[in-house]
């Protein structure tokens, strides 16, 4: 492996915040069983591997893209916390309500973080729905 690779290798592990034993997993299928140690790693492997890292980063940029969606669309039906604990005044979302509708309205019944990439897609289509109908009734 070159020096630039192990450099864009571990910063993109830094940024996706694997941990130690998932790295050392990740590294032992990209090298076919032959080691753990990204040492071993040959310039073939290590491209597989940046190329791997870089689109989970990707796919979860692209997740929290569509929470920051449905957090938009609550905060404009109102869902705020005016207050926060220590009694300042605050406009953030409501992150409580959020969860607790998608906890049970939701189509998986999961809060809003527990749902992953290629389940997100179907909850904003229905979170939608009911900010649509929300907006017809203002």
């Amino acid at each position: 492996m070159t020096n630039n690779q192990r450099k864009r290798l571990f910063y993109l592990i830094r940024q996706a915040k694997l941990p130690e034993d998932a790295r050392h997993a990740l590294i032992h299928s990209f090298t076919h069983g032959r080691s753990e140690s990204s040492h071993d790693l040959k310039e073939e492997e290590a491209s597989d591997m940046i190329r791997y890292v870089g689109s989970l980063l990707e796919e979860e940029n692209r997740a929290e893209k569509m929470r920051r969606k449905i957090i938009s669309m609550a905060h404009e039906m109102g869902w705020k916390m005016e207050r926060g604990r220590d009694g300042a005044i605050r406009r953030k979302a409501d992150m409580k309500r959020i969860n607790d509708w998608c906890q049970k309205y939701g189509y998986l019944h999961k809060s809003l973080n527990a749902y992953k990439y290629k389940e997100l897609p179907a909850l904003v289509h229905q979170f939608e729905r009911m900010y649509l109908e929300f907006l017809k009734r203002v």
